[in-house]
């Protein structure tokens, strides 16, 4: 914009100079004109910010980490002449309102009337995302002047965590190590990836070989799956919180039918909804992400602690603290009714119910089975 206002003073200047040489009626006539042009230029300015409007057909759209959102932008010229060119500025926030980046929305061509432009936008962060297109920034037809304004247009996207190609596999091997606990079904043969908790140490030593219990849940033995994300969690482990999430989630019902989904409101109620199939699940996730819920450290466990019947529940737990960092902050105790999955750099200190996931390579981990115990 500066180069334009040196280029235009000094068109101004001379069409001055010739004026006060020639003192001739063209002279006089491009004087006027250099000096009336910026005058009717802003005029068209204000004229056209009054009447361009900008329009989101659809408010919510859902999409897997990693791709991209097309969000659809209307826009309406009621004046239905092209009079200024302006931007559209684009705030990227999470579900706690922080900034997570800024973008804008730039309009390189003149809307006669209608017109449809769209905003990519791209999911790298799991959960509830929203794009508030905070303000338009309006140009002159010369590129002198710039007049802003606030907006309140605003869409949400739902980042939903990765499906994995084969994730029947993934699922089958990552969790073998994750046993129900219950009543004992018998023992056999060590198979890679078994729970080293679950070792039979008499049978073990009695045949020279490594065996370990079976265990199958009881019928008034519930799953119940739940993780906690703080707010300020890294990109990396947030992702990795999620994707684990769903993993353990498809995991219970391939092998329990169901599982109980836990989480808790802002307002104090807290959240149970039983999910039986993956469809459901996946519109259970998109609730979870739509509603106002609890993201505190150990908000949900906490929960889940005081008001659980002893010995009742079977519990996945997903976040990034290990069982010392649980242990100390709610004073839960671990045992086998719990299993933790610890997502992020990998801990020195190894917890008997904790199955580590590294954040840089999740689907490696969920595939391979590759823990530490």
């Amino acid at each position: 914009m500066a180069t334009r206002w040196f280029i235009y003073i000094f068109a101004f200047s001379f069409s001055i100079s010739l004026y006060i040489l020639y003192t001739q009626y063209e002279a006089f006539l491009l004087f006027a004109l250099l000096a009336a042009v910026p005058a009717i230029s802003l005029l068209l300015l204000f004229i056209s910010q009054w009447m361009l409007k900008m329009q989101l057909p659809y408010g919510q759209f859902t999409v897997l980490h990693g791709d991209e959102a097309a969000i659809p932008v209307i826009l309406k010229n009621r004046f239905h002449l092209p009079l200024a060119d302006f931007t559209v500025s684009v705030k990227v926030k999470d579900a706690n309102g922080r900034l997570l980046s800024e973008r804008e929305l730039s309009i390189e061509s003149f809307i006669f009337a209608n017109a449809r432009r769209k905003f990519t936008y791209k999911g790298t962060r799991c959960g509830k995302i929203e794009l508030q297109f905070a303000k338009s920034t309006f140009y002159d037809l010369l590129g002198l002047f710039a007049y802003s304004k606030k907006m309140k247009v605003t869409a949400t996207v739902f980042v939903m965590p990765r499906f994995y190609e084969n994730f029947a596999d993934i699922k089958t091997q990552a969790l073998q190590t994750a046993q129900a606990a219950g009543e004992l079904m018998g023992i056999r043969p060590y198979q890679y990836g078994d729970s080293s908790r679950n070792i039979h140490w008499k049978a073990s030593i009695a045949h020279d070989d490594i065996y370990v219990k079976e265990f199958y849940a009881p019928s008034e033995i519930t799953a119940v799956l739940l993780m906690d994300i703080i707010p300020d969690a890294e990109e990396k482990v947030c992702n990795g919180i999620y994707e684990t999430f769903y993993a353990v989630g498809a995991y219970l019902i391939g092998r329990y039918g169901s599982f109980e989904f836990l989480y808790l409101m802002k307002n104090g109620a807290a959240a149970k909804i039983r999910v039986a199939n993956m469809d459901d699940f996946e519109r259970q996730l998109l609730v979870y992400m739509s509603v106002d819920h609890v993201e505190e450290p150990f908000a949900n466990l906490q929960w889940l602690a005081d008001n659980m019947k002893e010995n009742s529940h079977n519990v996945f737990y997903i976040s990034a603290s290990d069982e010392q960092e649980i242990t100390e902050n709610t004073g839960l105790q671990s045992s086998l009714m719990l299993t933790v999955f610890v997502v992020g750099t990998v801990s020195a200190v190894c917890g008997m119910n904790e199955i580590f996931i590294d954040e840089n390579d999740v689907a490696g981990n969920l595939a391979a089975g590759v823990w530490r115990k």
